[in-house]
């Protein structure tokens, strides 16, 4: 039993696992009737200060179209909690390829998109590097955003990064003549246009220098426009996905 006077201390260690405040109550019994009842139970509050994750986000400023980007993610946390369960989120532009992953601590799952890391712990003042690596597949501003969280952080940190991806193609120009050449007679020309990509072309030029006894009378271009001066007959094409087809009609001159 417990002597009149003397004092017992029990001691519990507990680990938090949320930040916030909380509140632990201990209450004190036994079987014979204590006429006392005020001072049986006693409380004792805390407040679990959180975790501070900061991300920053860096990514390759300028590719082509086909070229490798590179994200790099740093993960810091700043305290005064260690972090736990630590989640970082890559949400990759829908003009890049799936990615791979690599983390200087925890796992990641880089098989969809988004990409998911995973670190266990991240103590106060330690980094992580997470770098993923991808493959623009169009052109325009491709902008990644990233988020990290822990259990012991109260709130989402969010980086964002973002890269111009510029077009590329690759052009390429065929010509054939058609008809029974005689002078006197038409004969058509045809210059066939092709974009082999992988990106659209846009404000394509076409020029076309006429022989010298060769007399214009026209020409047209299902994507675009063309006219002629002094036997140079220029066409502009809005945009080649696909071939297009120039033709050039020239009446020679009669013998």
């Amino acid at each position: 039993g417990l002597v009149l006077g003397p004092t017992v201390n029990i001691r519990i260690a507990v680990t938090p696992t949320l930040p916030g405040s909380i509140t632990n109550t201990a209450v004190v019994t036994g079987s014979q009737t204590d006429y006392e009842l005020d001072n049986n139970t006693a409380f004792a509050h805390m407040t679990i200060m959180p975790a501070d994750l900061e991300l920053q986000k860096f990514a390759t400023a300028s590719v082509l179209v086909s070229d490798t980007i590179t994200y790099t993610l740093v993960v810091s946390n700043s305290g005064p909690s260690d972090a736990h369960d630590v989640v970082i989120t890559d949400t990759l532009p829908l003009s890049v390829t799936s990615g791979s992953a690599v983390a200087s601590m925890g796992t990641c799952d880089d098989s969809g998109n988004p990409i998911v890391c995973t670190i266990d712990e991240l103590t106060v003042d330690d980094l992580a590097y997470i770098t993923i690596t991808v493959v623009a597949t169009a052109e325009g501003l491709a902008i990644n955003e990233a988020s990290a969280r822990a259990i012991d952080t109260v709130e989402l940190d969010v980086a964002q990064a973002a890269t111009q991806i510029n077009p590329v193609v690759e052009r390429a120009i065929a010509k054939s003549a058609s008809g029974i050449f005689y002078a006197g007679e038409p004969l058509t020309y045809t210059l066939t246009v092709t974009n082999f990509g992988p990106s659209v072309g846009r404000s394509v030029r076409v020029t076309d220098t006429l022989p010298a006894d060769a007399a214009y009378q026209s020409a047209t271009s299902p994507g675009g426009s063309c006219s002629e001066s002094g036997g140079l007959v220029n066409c502009t094409l809005t945009s080649i996905q696909q071939v297009y087809f120039v033709c050039m009609n020239a009446s020679t001159p009669p013998a």
